[in-house]
């Protein structure tokens, strides 16, 4: 998965990677007619990218696509963190058998599976 925007410059049939922005560090994507900024911040230093494209409306695609990009992974941690959790939690029985003893008590709306109503 990427892990931000990375800059690379075609030499010959080679691209070189000259920058990479990864999407924590990213702070603020912005274009104004056909200049495309990217402004990072690592530890306590501020560094301010900028890109000229030959027409105003590659600038603004980029924009959006770096967007939308950062959102997805954005969501993709959270949905990974989520499994996470959810894979902690220990697999318990749905339903409690009368006279057998669950492995540990089910406690269901603030009474134990295992506890008859008297």
């Amino acid at each position: 998965m990427p892990r931000g925007i990375g800059v690379y410059e075609e030499q010959g049939s080679v691209r070189e990677l000259l920058a990479e922005h990864l999407w924590q560090d990213t702070q603020t994507l912005q274009f104004d007619r056909k200049k495309f900024v990217i402004i990072a911040v690592e530890g306590s230093q501020q560094t301010e990218s900028i890109f000229y494209t030959d027409h105003h409306t590659k600038s603004r695609y980029f924009v959006k696509f770096s967007e939308s990009q950062h959102r997805f992974m954005m969501r993709m941690r959270q949905w990974k963190s989520t499994l996470k959790h959810e894979s902690t939690i220990q697999a318990m029985p749905d339903v409690c058998v009368e006279g057998r003893d669950p492995p540990h008590p089910i406690q269901q709306h603030g009474k134990y599976c295992n506890q008859h109503d008297s």
